[in-house]
Order: structure tokens, then C-alpha cells, then sequence
């Protein structure tokens, strides 16, 4: 998808909305230039999206089910598919530590929270060789997540019985993002410390009691973003080095043999760039996903990178529309490609952040993307490709937990696609949208002044249609 340049002089912002109903329904392909006199630097952009109001029974998304858990200021952070087919997760309900499993249909089959006194994080689960649970988090914080915590790893039975819990001190803050377990049925915890701020990795026996840790940084902050097995049975570690917050920082992945010895690094290319997070390939490479920043437009979009098993890059894209979009979890697909999971502020004016998915191919090119709508803000925060074909999303919805069960694609569903773009000068029944489609009814357009509607038309065309519609938009100028 192309990328819009933000006019900062008087312009006039056109919103096209196509309404393609019935049947198995293509993309709008081609979406070309939009024509004014004079003509300026201007492009358009096309964003897919159904509609969902959380547990509402409308079904005009591809979402099958829905669940949202806890109350103001809950969220989830991880889930894991286990060996029922359950999805289990885990985050932060009334400042403690939850682990909840549901069902293939998302009834929950249990909950559990584990509360240390103070304020608790639960950052990341997976399930471990006895069929039990592992999390790693923050605990015993005063504040937040980056005061005062301590690295927290619990252990639980298939049941969601606790079996232990560790603290692990290490002065000032600490706290675990990541875990794995290891073949000698121990655990390797990914996570940061204030001593130098650097990134912590430590290693546990099966009991959770720690058997060595090691640090790696560099003169700046130092953060540990994810942590995969490598093909020689050592370890990759990405990191981000912040030297000024947001998007002057650097990336580099370490690799590391079985004891924590680095092996070698390699710095990620990522001027104004941030990577959320990152997982491993079939060809024993991984892909990574975060947001590009435009600096002079105060925008963004979703980016994703591939890099080989060595590090270095294979390519890079960018999604988005003409506003703040990003990217925080991706996982690879069966078909070789690619599904992403985070937020739009493209889409919908009136809703800043809506959570969004996207599917890619193998090359990263964009096949589909979706937003679900909600009444309030919400973003994805994980995804996860299921053993039955379709995706589990966790996030946020109105600062509670929201996990979401979507179809692949599904082959009949009401779809709108927006066609965005900014023009200067715009005169009466002087904008030309050329574009091809297949199999639309109907096509419907609504110009927009800033924030208000100021006009309409329908107009009615043939499937398989390709030409120029020439709307008639009612035109003014206005700041944008």
C-alpha cells in the first residue's frame, strides 16, 4: 500500500467509500492518482475493513468469537495456543498477574491471578513439556512495570494450579518479557535491569532456580525484545538501544551459544524505525515488525523487516494510510507468508485507534488487511496463527483485556474499502478516481471536511467494471 504525503497548506481531504456487497469478494486493485488543476504531489491508498462491536452478535467481521476480561487499566500482553487447542494468555487484571484459558469457542475454562502484594505484570506464557504453563513478568513493584519490580517466573500445572513462583532481585528495576524452556527442561528468561540498563538473560533449572545470568548493553538504554531458539541449539536475542526516545534508536540481534557466550551481533538497520517484536521463519530466519515514523508529517506506518539467520536484511515494507498506524506481533503463516497484528488511525476519523490485521506473502506484499471496529479504542497487542486455520488476537478494548478468534479471509462477508487522498485547489466535479474492480455492486462516496460530511452521490456500476468514475463532491477548502 502507498504511503500519503500530508499537505500542510490549504487542502481538502476526499474519502471514497466502496461498498461491495454479496458473493466472494475481491480487493479494489489499481488505485492510481487523483486529478485536480493544478495537480499536486498527492496519492491514494485503499484500507479494508469490517465492522464489530465486542460481544454485540453483529457479524459483519470475519471475528468468530470475542471475550473481554477485567476492568479499567487491564491488558494482555501473551497468548499460547497449548496442546488442547485452548488459547491461554496472560497480563494484568486489578494490578496482578492473570493467566486465563478458553476454549477453542472462547468460553473460558479457567482463571487464575497471582498477586505479590504490590503491583504485577504478566508479560509472556507458553506451555511446557508436562503440559503445564510457564510466565515470566514483573513483580513486587511500587509503581509500574519500571519501578522497583523484580523478575517474576511462575510455574502452573495443566489445571492452572500454581505449583511456584520465583523473585528474582537484582537491584532497582528488573522484569522478564520472554521465556522458553530449554532441553534440559529449565527455563531461559529474556528481560531488562536498571544495573548499566541492560539486557538480562537468566537461566533456571526446572524448579526455577537460577543457575547463571548474564548482561549485554551498550553505552544507552538496552531493552530485551524477544528471545528464539537457533538452528545450532544456541540462542537469538533481539535488542533495542533507545538514545532518544521514540525513534532514535538502534536494533541489533546477538547470538549466543547454550551457556549465554555471545557469539556475534549484528546491528539492524532502523533509522526512524521501532520493532515490536520478532519470531522465527521456516528457513531459520525471522520477521520483524514495528512502526515507521515520518517525522514531518507526525505519522506512521506499519513496517515489517525479513532478516536471514545471519542478521542481515532480505527486504522491508511499510503499511498504512495517511495517518498513525503500527505493528506490534507477527507471526509466519502455513501458506510462507505473513499475518500482523496492532492498530490503525487511518481508517475511521472518528475512532483514533482501531485494532487491525494484516496478511502478507511471502515477499511481504499485502493480500488483505482488516479492521474491527469497536465503540471505544483497541489495538492488538499479539497474534498467533491457530491449529485450525484461523488467527487469536490479544489486546485492548476500552483498557480491558479483548481476545478475538478470526477467520482467514472468509469468502462472504460485507467489506468496505476507503480510498484516501489530499488535493489542493479542488474544484467542483474536478476529481477523477481510476481504479479496477471486480464483482462491485454499488459504490458509494463521501467527501469529507475535516471531521463533518458535507455532501454524497451512489453510484451504480457494472461487475467487473474498470474505467473512471468522475463524482460530483460539493468543494471547499479547509486547514489541514
Amino acid at each position: 500500500m502507498r504511503n500519503i504525503k500530508l499537505i500542510k497548506s490549504l487542502t481538502v481531504s476526499i474519502c471514497a467509500v466502496v461498498l461491495l456487497v454479496l458473493g466472494s469478494l475481491t480487493n479494489v486493485v489499481g488505485y492510481q492518482s487523483v486529478k485536480s488543476t493544478p495537480q499536486p504531489d498527492s496519492t491514494l491508498c485503499a484500507v479494508d475493513t469490517y465492522e464489530r462491536y465486542p460481544q454485540s452478535g453483529i457479524s459483519y467481521s470475519p471475528v468468530e468469537w470475542d471475550r473481554v476480561f477485567g476492568d479499567q487499566s487491564s491488558y494482555g500482553f501473551s497468548v499460547y495456543e497449548d496442546s488442547d487447542g485452548d488459547s491461554v494468555l496472560t497480563g494484568r487484571i486489578n494490578h496482578d498477574i492473570v493467566l486465563i484459558k478458553t476454549d477453542i469457542n472462547g468460553n473460558m475454562v479457567w482463571n487464575r491471578s497471582f498477586d505479590s502484594g504490590l503491583n504485577d505484570w504478566g508479560c509472556c506464557v507458553r506451555q511446557t513439556m508436562d503440559g503445564g504453563y510457564i510466565v515470566t513478568g514483573a513483580v513486587d513493584s511500587y509503581h509500574d512495570m519500571f519501578t522497583f519490580s523484580h523478575v517474576g517466573l511462575l510455574k502452573y500445572d495443566h489445571q492452572g494450579n500454581l505449583l511456584w513462583n520465583r523473585s528474582m532481585k537484582f537491584g532497582g528495576y528488573s522484569d522478564g518479557r520472554y521465556v522458553l524452556q530449554t532441553s534440559d527442561q529449565g527455563f531461559l528468561v529474556l528481560g531488562s535491569t536498571s544495573i548499566q540498563y541492560s539486557v538480562l538473560l537468566i537461566k533456571t533449572d526446572a524448579m526455577g532456580h537460577e543457575q547463571w545470568n548474564r548482561t549485554f548493553g551498550s553505552a544507552k538504554s538496552d531493552y530485551g525484545i524477544s528471545l528464539a531458539h537457533a538452528a545450532d541449539d544456541g540462542y537469538d536475542i533481539l535488542v533495542q538501544s533507545i538514545y532518544y526516545y521514540p525513534y532514535n534508536t538502534t536494533f541489533w540481534l546477538i547470538h549466543i551459544d547454550e551457556n549465554g557466550s555471545e557469539l556475534w551481533n549484528r546491528t539492524i538497520p532502523t533509522v526512524d524505525r521501532w520493532i515490536s517484536s520478532m519470531n522465527p521463519t521456516d528457513d531459520g530466519g525471522y520477521i520483524l515488525v514495528g512502526e515507521y515514523y515520518y517525522s514531518k508529517t507526525s505519522s506512521s506506518d506499519a513496517w515489517l523487516m525479513k532478516i536471514n539467520a545471519n542478521g542481515y536484511e532480505e527486504w522491508n515494507r511499510t503499511y498504512g494510510g495517511p495517518l498513525c498506524d503500527s505493528g506490534s506481533s507477527v507471526r509466519q503463516t502455513p501458506d510462507g507468508g505473513y499475518v500482523f497484528t496492532g492498530y490503525t488511525g487511518s481508517i475511521h476519523w472518528y475512532d483514533p485507534y482501531t485494532l487491525w490485521v494484516v496478511k502478507t506473502d511471502a515477499a511481504g506484499i499485502e493480500q488483505w488487511n482488516r479492521s474491527i471496529l469497536s465503540n471505544l479504542s483497541g489495538y492488538g497487542s499479539v497474534v498467533i496463527f491457530t491449529s485450525d486455520g484461523m488467527f487469536i488476537i490479544v489486546g485492548s478494548f476500552d483498557s480491558k483485556i479483548w481476545i478475538l478468534k478470526l477467520a482467514n479471509e472468509p469468502p462472504h462477508m460485507k467489506r468496505r474499502v476507503f480510498l484516501f487522498g489530499s488535493i489542493t485547489h479542488l474544484e467542483t466535479e474536478g476529481v477523477f478516481l481510476t481504479f479496477q474492480a471486480h464483482n462491485i455492486l454499488l459504490v458509494q462516496f463521501f467527501p469529507i471536511k475535516i471531521n463533518h460530511y458535507i455532501g454524497n452521490e451512489y453510484v451504480t456500476i457494472s461487475q467487473n467494471y474498470t474505467g473512471i468514475l468522475r463524482p460530483k463532491f460539493i468543494a471547499c477548502l479547509c486547514r489541514m
